[in-house]
């Protein structure tokens, strides 16, 4: 899985460009950890590797977060210690409400308005780019629908 996502990241291109070669460089740039992957592009690439991240997200996140390391390192870069790969733009909103419990393991997208942080444990590991939570659950940050 790994091979496709660095596959996926060397030839992706918009309007010319090799849009990840670039977000990627910008990421090095910025000095930040993650990396925006559009959801739509995956799909258009390889279909089956869009379907396991939203079947298996723990996994296809993982592999793409190597991935990222690997073109980092093909690029005379050195890899980061710490890199997240993010999706963005989902093909479905689920509302909150909906959720199932069918759905757990799952990536689901949905939107809402954060109103209220209360200190203590979950403002503790709830913190931007950390993406463990206690006791094996996990917490994936996602990026504005566009």
């Amino acid at each position: 899985m790994k091979e496709r996502y660095l596959e996926f990241f060397k030839s992706t291109e918009k309007d010319g460009q090799l849009v990840y070669r670039q977000a990627i460089r910008e990421m090095l740039l910025a000095d930040e950890i993650s990396l925006e992957i559009d959801f739509g592009h995956l799909r258009s690439f390889d279909p089956d590797l869009a379907e396991e991240v939203i079947q298996n997200p723990k996994h296809a996140i993982d592999e793409a977060s190597l991935a990222i390391n690997d073109l980092l390192r093909l690029e005379g870069e050195e890899p980061l210690e710490e890199v997240h790969a993010r999706f963005k733009s989902l093909p479905k909103l689920t509302q909150i409400r909906a959720i199932r419990a069918k759905d757990i393991g799952s990536l689901l997208m949905v939107e809402g308005v954060v109103t209220c942080v209360t200190v203590g444990w979950l403002a503790s590991w709830l913190l931007p780019g950390r993406s463990t939570a206690p006791q094996g659950m996990t917490v994936y940050t996602f990026a504005r629908r566009s």
